[in-house]
């Protein structure tokens, strides 16, 4: 019986102790979790504020990615810009040059070179002169012929012939002495001018005969001059066709005209 007592004493005693023992296990228990709470608050404040910091330095590289990119963009156009505006002007100058040395080049050809040129490139030539006694062989069109104003000739010339026998041909064309003195250039010992025809046909005159005037028997007053004529007995011709007036009155003249005329030689001899 006094065992028993003793027993339940001890137990309720063990039992107090136990429980005093629990209650400060479940007040540490309590710290511990208040202390692991108040730890992944921080910790999960950190990774927020390293969240915000990657994501700020993310954009910030991005645009400065951008502005890099944007710069070199406008670099490199400007540098187009200024590469073809470099191109352009080299290309304005070498253009200007090149004028300018064409325009100083022609300026100082002769006419008759100038002529030549042009009549090779554009117009088709219809005569050719020629021979030792000019200073540059040369090619005349049609249009270029009736361009030389100054050596313009216009008359009515009077024939003698065989057929018809006689009568007058208005005649337009250009003077062969202002052709060759002026605009071709003769040789210092010039002396023969050899006219030749599409047929073969050739008629030799003197320089002295190609730049002397002529007479007309029925109008003592007219002055006629030896011209290729591209307007002949009254029409128009396609061709040039050696004119000239008489040396003396009663002189069948008509006998020295030569049709469709295509070269003049001139000679030395």
């Amino acid at each position: 019986m006094a065992w028993a007592k003793y027993r339940e004493v001890y137990r309720h005693a063990g039992r107090r102790i136990f429980l005093r023992h629990l209650s400060v296990d479940n007040g540490e228990i309590f710290n511990m979790r208040r202390y692991c709470l108040i730890f992944f608050l921080i910790f999960a404040l950190f990774l927020t504020a390293c969240t915000s910091k990657a994501a700020k330095d993310q954009t910030t590289d991005a645009e400065k990615t951008v502005s890099e990119e944007t710069v070199d963009s406008k670099n490199d156009t400007s540098a187009k810009v200024t590469e073809k505006t470099t191109e352009t002007e080299q290309t304005t100058d070498n253009n200007s040059t090149t004028k300018s040395e064409v325009s100083a080049d022609v300026a100082a050809k002769p006419a008759a070179q100038q002529v030549t040129e042009q009549t090779k490139t554009t117009d088709k030539a219809i005569l050719h002169v020629y021979g030792d006694g000019v200073k540059q062989e040369c090619w005349f069109s049609m249009a270029q012929l009736k361009a030389m104003s100054d050596g313009y000739a216009e008359a009515e010339y009077y024939y003698r012939g065989k057929d018809p026998d006689k009568g007058h041909s208005l005649c337009k064309g250009v003077r062969l002495g202002y052709l060759l003195d002026t605009v071709v250039g003769l040789t210092d010992d010039a002396k023969k001018v050899t006219i030749k025809a599409s047929d073969g046909y050739g008629v030799g005159y003197s320089l002295a005969a190609v730049r002397k005037t002529y007479i007309d028997e029925t109008d003592s007053t007219l002055k006629l001059y030896m011209i290729l004529a591209w307007f002949y007995d009254g029409q128009t011709s396609d061709s040039l066709n050696l004119v000239m007036g008489q040396n003396v009155a009663g002189e069948y003249n008509r006998t020295y005209w030569v049709q469709n005329v295509i070269s003049i030689e001139v000679k030395t001899q």
